[in-house]
């Protein structure tokens, strides 16, 4: 057995019990316990009804989104697609970091630009006539 066995085992034992609880009804059976002991200052009745709401809060909460770099960029190419479609692709070019950026949360803003030339028809050129030429 390892030296470092008996240490982990008594600071196991020693974490308070809402360290311990995992899942809203340990903790809320710990709370209720914890008020059939009395609570300094609270009655039975504001402890109990405490208690159960945050049971019911913890209960309406809603899973956390994945927020892997992976998930995170494939959420922002998917919004996209709430884009019209002669602005998707630089939307897209945008979520993948392309481009450049300036200013931070902190200064107020997140400035993204992104610049993409086109060239269009090149207009013809003026005909010259000999009688304007010198």
């Amino acid at each position: 057995m390892s030296r470092f066995a008996p240490l982990c085992l008594t600071a196991a034992l020693l974490l308070p019990a809402w360290l311990q609880a995992q899942t809203p009804q340990q903790t809320y059976r710990r709370d209720v316990a914890e008020c059939a002991a009395g609570r300094p200052g609270q009655s039975k009745a504001d402890c109990l009804y405490e208690a159960r709401s945050v049971l019911r809060d913890a209960q309406a909460r809603k899973p956390q989104p994945d927020s892997s770099p992976q998930a995170l960029a494939a959420n922002a190419v998917q919004r996209c697609q709430r884009q019209l479609p002669a602005d998707r692709a630089d939307c897209e070019r945008l979520a993948r970091g392309e481009g450049t950026q300036q200013g931070s949360v902190d200064d107020g803003a997140v400035v993204k630009q992104i610049v993409t030339r086109t060239v269009g028809p090149v207009p013809p050129m003026a005909a010259s006539s000999p009688a304007s030429a010198p």
